[in-house]
């Protein structure tokens, strides 16, 4: 009888301690995961693959809940920040085609006065297509040379 209870002792304080020592190994590599920078979209990306890894090598842990908490909070901010990006890209979007549209609109407006005669109104609206313009716009080089060539001209007549 005596023996069963020294066994049942020993095998009681094994589970713990396999238990305990299982614990331990699990929230060190809890610990390893890598970090997450708040709005980083990369490393909460990177963040949330590790937990969800880790999830499936540990499914039965005293910090499961964390890990469930963390996936939920991670996975939350990451749709909210790519929702920001999108909403961010379609206004730029949106900003550039306002700004393209202003400049031909202000270009074609510079070359109808041109051709009217009235050169000083088409070296305003020049500068304003040049100034409504976007960085990349592909007809910038030309309107600058347009109005180079209207100041020049300008220059002469007024002698």
């Amino acid at each position: 009888m005596r023996w069963r209870l020294v066994v049942s002792i020993l095998l009681a304080s094994t589970l713990v301690t396999t238990v305990l020592l299982y614990q331990q190994r699990v929230e060190g590599d809890w610990g390893d995961l890598p970090a997450a920078g708040r709005g980083d979209l990369d490393s909460m990306q990177v963040r949330l693959a590790a937990v969800e890894d880790f999830m499936e090598r540990y499914p039965l842990w005293i910090g499961s809940q964390r890990a469930m908490r963390e996936r939920t909070r991670l996975s939350t901010e990451l749709q909210v920040l790519r929702t920001e990006r999108v909403l961010y890209q379609v206004r730029e979007s949106e900003r550039r085609d306002v700004e393209l549209s202003q400049a031909v609109a202000a270009r074609r407006l510079a070359i109808q006065t041109a051709e009217a005669g009235d050169f000083a109104g088409a070296l305003a609206h020049l500068e304003v297509a040049l100034e409504a313009a976007p960085e990349d716009w592909s007809e910038a080089d030309q309107v600058v040379k347009d109005i180079d060539a209207i100041r020049v001209w300008l220059e002469e007549e007024s002698e």
